[in-house]
């Protein structure tokens, strides 16, 4: 700490570390009951429809007289919470000739990672933070 009250941090590390993240058990997908915020997908930077396709089948009960809207809700809520399906990703026409003149396609899907078990790590350029210097500049973060 220096003499204004302020911590000085150093830089240690630059790189971004996937750690075994379990899509299903540790992420919010966009159309889950809990995902909060847009949920924006995205192919090469242009907005992309979506949907949550189930693979698994919802159990409706035989008795058609005991069905109700917050009984197939339940379910369906049930369903998506086991995360059984997958999402879909509808390519946007604007993309196609991309998609064929190119390798590689940049494909964005924001999710909540809802239980991260170590931490979190940013990353910041190496060109933007002389590494010389013990302090970041003021709205940078990195990993310590």
């Amino acid at each position: 700490m220096n003499d204004r009250g302020q911590i000085s941090y150093r830089l240690i590390s630059q790189s971004v570390q996937i750690f075994d993240l379990n899509f299903s058990e540790n992420c919010i997908l966009p159309n889950q009951p809990n995902f909060k915020g847009e949920g924006r997908v995205t192919i090469n930077d242009i907005d992309a429809n979506y949907l949550r396709n189930q693979t698994a089948e919802l159990s409706v009960d035989g008795n058609k007289t005991n069905q109700s809207v917050s009984t197939l809700m339940s379910g369906w809520n049930d369903l998506v919470k086991s995360s059984h399906g997958c999402l879909v990703v509808d390519v946007p026409k604007e993309c196609l000739c991309q998609i064929r003149d190119q390798l590689v396609v940049l494909l964005h899907i924001d999710i909540i990672v809802c239980r991260p078990k170590q931490g979190i790590k940013f990353v910041l350029v190496k060109d933007d933070f002389d590494q010389n210097d013990d302090e970041l500049p003021s709205g940078m973060a990195a990993l310590f």
